[in-house]
């Protein structure tokens, strides 16, 4: 019977750990990294308004820079647009006709309204940040975390039909000919790995990279280009969050104290909420799969500006400062 002294059994175990390679050793003793999950019901609220303003507050100013026009601009492109613009015959087909879109007859002609989403437009850049008027919102009318989750879907939805010129399931305007047998989980309303990277730019003419086909015909002249500027995520946000609260939430408040919250007048409002169903066909319901794959979305969002503000910058040459001087 042999016996290994402790200084054979160390050597050993050495010899063996230096057989194993230093990037298969770093796997086996690092834990796998998961991917975010957001606790929806726990998750803190505060916190959770915090990643969504700095989301929307980055959104509304790249397209700032990618859109810099004053608001007498955008009203004189919408006047000429209305002077172009024709109704489309299909929305005068029968209802029992099989060529006439799903779409309901309201909604089609705020969509073919090029003026429909200047309510939205403020003349002026509202004083109050993005995150200050989410806090005031849960603040004076609170409500839960997948109210305001319903945001993104709801602001990715409007981005999606301006730049596909349809609904999400129904072909493209103009083709209404073909079978309609895609389903309503498919393309626009299924999330995509990263929504906030390009749906809510201003469209360029091209869609973002989904399944859906390249819109055809004229496609809705009232919602084409949407996009989140500093001028309109304020009225968006107050507009949506009435809509979704009435939906969603078992608790809701009038449009007066929705109103006084958002700094607007009360029949401004009733306009934002009508106009903000019509742009969405009244297509509010959402699966909770959905909130909570944008839920994880925002969350990633955050980690990775954690984690970018972190990295260390280098640190100024002072041969580099000497020169500059010179």
């Amino acid at each position: 019977m042999s016996s290994t002294s402790p200084a054979n059994s160390a050597s050993h175990d050495t010899r063996l750990k230096a057989d194993v390679p230093d990037d298969e050793r770093a796997r086996s003793s690092s834990p796998r990294a998961k991917s975010p999950h957001l606790d929806i019901a726990n998750f803190p609220s505060v916190e959770l308004l915090r990643i969504l303003a700095a989301l929307l507050q980055h959104i509304a100013t790249s397209n700032d820079q990618l859109r810099p026009l004053s608001h007498e601009a955008v009203q004189e492109r919408a006047q000429h647009q209305q002077e172009q613009s024709s109704i489309p015959s299909f929305m005068y087909l029968p209802l029992n006709d099989p060529n006439r879109p799903t779409t309901t007859t309201a909604a089609l002609a705020t969509l073919n309204t090029p003026s429909s989403t200047l309510c939205f437009h403020a003349r002026h850049i509202p004083s109050i940040s993005i995150e200050a008027y989410l806090l005031r919102i849960l603040k004076y009318c609170p409500t839960t975390n997948d109210v305001f989750l319903s945001l993104l879907v709801y602001f990715d939805r409007l981005s999606r039909v301006g730049a596909l010129g349809h609904f999400p399931g129904e072909p493209p305007l103009g083709s209404y000919d073909a079978p309609n047998g895609a389903s309503m989980n498919q393309g626009a309303l299924s999330p995509i790995s990263t929504p906030w990277s390009s749906n809510y730019a201003v469209s360029r003419g091209t869609p973002s990279e989904t399944n859906e086909p390249a819109p055809q015909g004229h496609g809705f002249p009232g919602i084409s280009g949407f996009a989140i500027d500093s001028y309109n995520v304020h009225r968006l946000v107050i507009a949506g969050i009435t809509v979704a609260s009435k939906f969603l939430s078992d608790v809701f408040y009038t449009n007066a104290r929705y109103a006084k919250v958002g700094g607007l007048a009360v029949h401004e409002l009733n306009q934002l909420e009508l106009h903000f169903l019509l742009l969405t066909d009244f297509r509010l319901t959402i699966p909770l799969s959905e909130i909570q794959q944008y839920g994880d979305q925002l969350l990633a969002y955050a980690q990775e500006r954690t984690i970018s503000a972190n990295v260390p910058r280098p640190l100024p040459d002072a041969n580099d400062d000497a020169n500059k001087d010179h």
